[in-house]
């Protein structure tokens, strides 16, 4: 998914639980992870490239959702942040897991047990097609609703 749809998710958990800046940070950070493939291949100083690469599912740098985008990172994640603060730890797992549901949404590729590439989830929703959008516009309804 597009990061308005973490966006919106952030929200909605925030809103929820109270705290919107764990909730919006844990949703968003994990796509950090993205720019790693990006920086390898010296993306960032190709406009066109960057764009290309960026709106498209189509990634010639291969996924970008590796690092932080699997179970073991998110377990580890969740369980030391819960350890350190149980309520705040609490907001980052419920954020994290929904980052990576949504991600298993779209059909770009996810190795959701990086750095084994046996299990590939690609969802129904063209990344960052008029669905997602449309899915996105849902989910900032729903916070708005809540």
């Amino acid at each position: 998914m597009f990061s308005t749809a973490h966006l919106a998710s952030g929200l909605i958990i925030g809103k929820i639980t109270g705290d919107y800046t764990t909730a919006i940070i844990a949703s968003l950070i994990i796509d950090i992870d993205h720019f790693v493939p990006l920086y390898k291949q010296g993306i960032f100083t190709k406009w066109k490239t960057f764009k290309h690469v960026v709106l498209s599912s189509n990634n010639p740098q291969g996924s970008a959702r590796t690092y932080l985008h699997n179970v073991f990172v998110f377990l580890g994640i969740s369980i030391i942040s819960y350890l350190i603060n149980p309520v705040i730890g609490t907001v980052v797992a419920i954020s994290y897991f929904f980052h990576l549901v949504l991600d298993c949404l779209d059909d770009e590729d996810l190795y959701i047990l990086y750095p084994s590439k046996k299990i590939n989830i690609k969802g129904p929703f063209g990344y960052f097609s008029y669905i997602e959008l449309a899915f996105t516009v849902v989910l900032f309804g729903i916070y708005y609703i809540i």
